[in-house]
């Protein structure tokens, strides 16, 4: 449970950079959805679609990257991963000072010992 509490935030931190990278300025020039029912809907369906999603599914999606990745609410979101489970320092140091490390030890010594025979 301390590894998870542990890397939590960080495996939260790459998560938020993947979708920003995926979707890049994509999520910044969505469009808002009544325009899917305005003038410039043969347009936009045409530009924003594809074989693979419909224009306003990409929307719906590139909306929700934006709201994870980019706003008020993501930097609400980081602050709470990062400090629910406890300071990351302390947990960190706790993790490390109460660690059985017999069997880890007892393995990499057996490594090194095949190495130093090979």
């Amino acid at each position: 449970m301390l590894a998870v509490r542990t890397n939590l935030p960080n495996f939260f931190d790459e998560t938020l950079r993947v979708i920003q990278h995926l979707a890049a300025g994509s999520m910044v020039a969505v469009p808002d959805f009544g325009e899917f029912k305005g003038k410039n809907s043969a347009i936009l369906k045409k530009a924003m679609g594809s074989d693979i999603i419909s224009a306003e599914e990409r929307a719906k999606l590139l909306n929700l990257a934006f709201d994870l990745a980019s706003s008020g609410f993501e930097q609400r979101q980081v602050m709470y991963e990062y400090y629910h489970g406890g300071d990351p320092m302390r947990i960190r140091s706790k993790h490390y000072l109460d660690e059985n490390l017999t069997a880890g030890n007892a393995m990499l010594k057996r490594i090194m010992k095949l190495k130093t025979e090979n």
